[in-house]
């Protein structure tokens, strides 16, 4: 599960609050996430070298991306 990377969860996890990207909040396991090495808490702020702007814009980006071929993330812990 993910969402929105807010001012206030941003100041909290010391990550600039006018920063994009998304808060993962849990990863499933076995999914195609948790085998990535997603964990939570990450920050998700890229996929394939564009830069994230939300939850949606992610989402979008996922289901489009051709299945059977890594991916790139750009992930702050």
């Amino acid at each position: 599960q993910m969402g929105p990377l807010d001012r206030r969860v941003a100041e909290k996890l010391g990550i600039a609050p006018t920063r994009g990207g998304v808060l993962v909040s849990d990863v499933v396991p076995d999914s195609p996430a948790a085998a990535a090495g997603v964990q939570p808490l990450d920050v998700i702020t890229g996929f394939d070298g564009q830069e994230i702007t939300g939850t949606r814009m992610l989402q979008e980006l996922v289901e489009r991306a051709e299945f059977d071929r890594p991916h790139s993330l750009g992930v702050l812990r």
